[in-house]
C-alpha cells in the first residue's frame, strides 16, 4: 500500500474572531498582573495583533526591538514550531492568539490551540 496523505484543514479566521481573540488575550494579560510597558509585534503577522493589544492594554507600540525593555510584551499571531520565538524571546513575556501544542516554545499568554494538520489563514492574508 502507498503512503496515506493526511489532509490539511484550512481555518479561515475572520476579523470578528480575530478581535474577540485579541480581547480575550488582553484580558488574560490584565488578569495576570504582569507589568507591560510596551508591545512589540513580529513585523509579518504579529504587528497587527500588537497594534490591537497596544490599544486594549493602553501601552505604547514599539517598532524597533532595540527599544524593548524587560517589560515589553512580544507578540506574534501564531506560534507553530516555536523555533523563532524560542531564541529571540527567552527574556521577554510573549503573547499569541494561536499555539501549536507541539511547539518547542510555549508563550506566556495564548487563547487558541491550533488543531493537528490545520493551516490558519488570518484575515489580512486573504486575497
Amino acid at each position: 500500500m502507498g503512503e496515506r496523505k493526511e489532509m490539511t484543514r484550512q481555518i479561515n479566521m475572520s476579523w470578528n474572531r480575530f478581535d474577540n481573540a485579541a480581547r480575550k488575550l488582553a484580558k488574560k494579560i490584565q488578569n495576570s498582573k504582569v507589568k507591560i510597558s510596551s508591545v512589540y509585534g513580529n513585523p509579518r503577522g504579529g504587528l497587527i495583533l500588537a497594534v490591537r493589544l497596544s490599544h486594549l492594554l493602553n501601552v505604547p507600540l514599539i517598532t524597533e526591538t532595540w527599544k524593548a525593555d524587560v517589560d515589553t510584551l512580544f507578540v506574534d499571531e501564531i506560534i507553530d514550531t516555536g523555533k523563532q520565538m524560542k531564541d529571540f524571546c527567552e527574556n521577554f513575556k510573549v503573547a499569541t492568539i494561536w499555539i501549536n501544542p507541539q511547539a518547542s516554545f510555549i508563550p506566556d499568554f495564548y487563547v487558541l490551540l491550533k488543531p493537528h494538520n490545520s493551516w490558519i489563514v488570518f484575515p489580512w492574508e486573504r486575497k
